[in-house]
């Protein structure tokens, strides 16, 4: 290991859902790129996993290599024809629509490895009780992730990855306050700053869906639907996302300006936001 590897404290923080919401992004960024870090968290899910309570009704593995099949099979269809976009803001389109039913499944049977925690067992390091009657502290209950759909394995993306007009995004989130307590948008912006939308689903012009609001859960839960955007520039590409305390509309974010768009502007504008940006290339 080099002397930037997660420590084993730090990687069983992470598998507990303790690890604070910035050392879990750092965690989960460095680990594509470390085989032993892999393998010690691999062993340390490993372990805890021969500890926990065996969990009823969980698919057997020939039936999650199937799901992960059909996953794959689906995210390959070409995706149907959107209408016309808004001249600065175009709509992320979505691959197939059967695929959300069999994300959620996947998510079910292959992400939520441990024991189900009870929301009273717990709160986030630092969080506050659900009874304490404190503010929210998104930054602290809430970790979202996104994801290099299609493939097996979704993995994270990370500041400087490459991307390209077919890449699909999935995401996942964690949300330790109680359901409803956390909305969430995810959008790209292009070289060109257009916004193209991941999640709400943005696929009519006409309409003005609102963010996508966060059930309870302890460890990651991915969003059923993977997205990809329709004709992103080339260029920088930086896909953020926007946790508020009540919804937002579409159009809330459509009316900004591009410089508005900035994470330390939306965190300003929106309060109590918890924003964060990944600055991709894509080519």
């Amino acid at each position: 290991m080099s002397s930037t590897c997660p420590s084993t404290d730090d990687l069983i923080a992470l598998l507990d859902g303790e690890a604070t919401e910035n050392r879990a992004a750092e965690i989960r960024a460095h680990l594509p790129r470390c085989a032993s870090c892999r393998e010690a968290q691999a062993s340390l899910a490993a372990l805890r996993a021969a500890l926990a309570a065996p969990l009823s009704g969980v698919p057997d593995d020939d039936a999650v290599a199937r799901i992960l099949q059909r996953i794959e099979a689906e995210s390959s269809d070409p995706a149907p024809a959107a209408p016309a976009a808004p001249a600065r803001h175009r709509r992320a389109l979505a691959r197939g629509a059967a695929l959300s039913g069999a994300l959620a499944v996947a998510a079910a049977a292959v992400l939520l490895l441990r024991r189900p925690v009870d929301p009273g067992e717990f709160t986030a390091r630092g969080g506050r009780p659900e009874s304490s009657g404190a503010p929210h502290a998104l930054h602290r209950e809430v970790g979202v992730t996104v994801r290099r759909g299609g493939g097996e394995r979704l993995p994270p993306l990370a500041d400087g990855d490459s991307v390209t007009g077919e890449t699909t995004y999935a995401v996942s989130y964690r949300n330790l306050g109680p359901s409803g307590s956390a909305f969430l948008m995810v959008f790209a912006v292009d070289s060109a700053r257009v916004v193209h939308w991941i999640h709400p689903a943005y696929l009519e012009a006409a309409s003005d869906p609102t963010s996508v609001p966060l059930d309870h859960a302890a460890d990651d839960k991915l969003l059923p639907a993977a997205m990809a955007l329709e004709g992103p520039a080339p260029g920088d590409l930086s896909v953020v996302t926007l946790v508020t305390v009540r919804p937002l509309e579409v159009s809330q974010i459509e009316a900004l300006g591009a410089g508005d768009l900035e994470p330390a502007r939306l965190a300003a504008r929106f309060a109590g936001a918890d924003v964060s940006r990944i600055a991709l290339h894509l080519h």
